[in-house]
C-alpha cells in the first residue's frame, strides 16, 4: 500500500510548516487554507479513516489540539 500524503508529511518526505508536534501528533498549516492559520492535526500513526483510530488516540488528539487552537487564537 502506498503511504498517504499525511504519513509523508509526518516523515518529512513532503515539506510542511509545522505548528506543533509531539511524539503522537503533528500540527501543520494547510496548503489550501480556508482562513489564515488553517491548521491540520494528524496522528503520526496511519489510519485510513480518523474514526478507525482507537479511543485513546482520539482522546489524545483533542488534548493536543486544545493548546494549539488557543495559541493560534492569540497569534492570528
Amino acid at each position: 500500500m502506498d503511504e498517504c500524503i499525511f504519513c509523508k508529511i509526518v516523515k518529512g518526505e513532503i515539506p510542511g510548516f509545522k505548528v506543533a508536534e509531539d511524539a503522537e501528533f503533528l500540527a501543520f498549516l494547510s496548503i489550501g487554507p480556508l482562513k489564515p492559520g488553517h491548521t491540520l492535526i494528524v496522528p503520526k500513526t496511519h489510519s485510513e479513516y480518523i474514526f478507525d483510530a482507537n479511543d485513546q488516540v482520539l482522546s489524545n488528539l483533542l488534548l493536543f489540539a486544545k493548546p494549539v487552537a488557543k495559541k493560534l487564537e492569540t497569534t492570528i
